[in-house]
């Protein structure tokens, strides 16, 4: 009787298991939920209803527990209002204007959980690819003031070898 028990328990406990896509489909639920309850929230938060977010109403609403609590309990952990805005500023690459409502409720939303090992590698590919970038930028900008110096000096030195009153310039020249 315990081995034909222990494959009952067994096999009923791999039919209970959720399978991979049911998760997965529970989890896009559960985003979509929470876009929503974001979006309404923040849209509250919008005073001047321009459909985008200030500094100014997004530390207003960052005040509120309750608000700080819903994010936290949805694994959204925003601990300086300020520099969040200014990193969603960078990435809108708009350092004045207001942040649109979709996309704070989208950063809030990709910003739920901890970094992944995944996260970690993406973020060091990119730092390599933007070092490449300013490295080609800064060699570049190496050789055209190496070409700048090179053309100063023969200037220079091509004013060296002309006569005292011919250096000044054809002003002081014409005035001699």
């Amino acid at each position: 009787w315990n081995i034909v028990t222990s494959l009952f328990v067994e096999r009923a406990l791999k039919i209970a298991q959720p399978d991979v896509e049911t998760l997965a489909l529970e989890q896009n639920m559960q985003d979509i939920v929470d876009a929503d309850e974001l979006t309404s929230i923040f849209a509250e938060m919008d005073t001047d209803k321009s459909g985008t977010i200030s500094m100014a109403e997004l530390q207003s609403v960052m005040k509120h527990p309750k608000f700080r609590s819903y994010l936290r309990v949805r694994g959204i952990d925003i601990q300086d209002a300020r520099f969040f805005y200014r990193m969603m500023q960078s990435v809108v690459r708009d350092t004045d204007g207001d942040i649109d409502l979709r996309f704070v409720v989208s950063a809030c939303l990709r910003m739920k959980g901890v970094a992944t090992s995944m996260d970690l590698h993406a973020l060091t590919f990119e730092s390599k690819l933007l070092n490449k970038k300013h490295k080609h930028h800064i060699d570049g900008i190496g050789r055209r003031l190496s070409v700048i110096e090179d053309r100063l000096t023969a200037l220079l030195e091509e004013r060296l070898r002309q006569p005292p009153n011919e250096r000044a310039g054809p002003a002081l020249a014409a005035r001699v």
